[in-house]
């Protein structure tokens, strides 16, 4: 009797687990996903950043390996703390009133340098030195399915 009440305990308490608990390879199931876009509303940035670093990231075995124990809940937590607007709305002033101080004296130089380049451009495109005008263009085709086989571009320059 007293194995049926731990059995029954544990299988209770599998079954409680959170499965943002699980690592970021484990993948949710959609009732899994759709439970915690209920929960919370930023989960669907969360998973996307997940799927984003699982396809570009961590690729190689040896990644994975070192970040076996990244779980769902660390990335929320990361999330949650990203979008804190308490904490961020301070520190957003600060970054760029010390952007402003360093690098605001270039923010006017940029247009002259950049009307500069536009008319160097101008001055010396190869436009000015060649043309070319397109003639004719011959395609070969595939008798069987009529998919290009070879092209062949007859061009006029001047």
């Amino acid at each position: 009797m007293k194995k049926i009440t731990y059995l029954s305990l544990l299988a209770i308490l599998v079954s409680c687990t959170s499965p943002l608990k699980r690592n970021i390879f484990e993948t949710l199931n959609v009732e899994e996903l759709s439970t915690e876009f209920k929960k919370d509303s930023l989960f669907e940035e969360t998973y996307k950043k997940i799927q984003y670093i699982n396809d570009t990231v961590l690729k190689s075995e040896l990644d994975k390996v070192k970040w076996a124990e990244l779980s769902y809940s660390r990335i929320q937590e990361f999330v949650n703390y990203q979008n804190d607007t308490i904490v961020f709305s301070g520190k957003v002033e600060l970054f760029r009133k010390a952007w402003k101080e360093k690098y605001g004296k270039y923010y006017e130089k940029v247009d002259s340098v950049l009307k500069y380049w536009e008319s160097y451009k101008e001055k010396n495109s190869l436009e000015q030195y060649v043309k070319i005008e397109l003639v004719e263009i011959y395609k070969e085709r595939y008798s069987y399915s009529n998919d290009i086989k070879n092209v062949l571009i007859i061009r006029n320059h001047t």
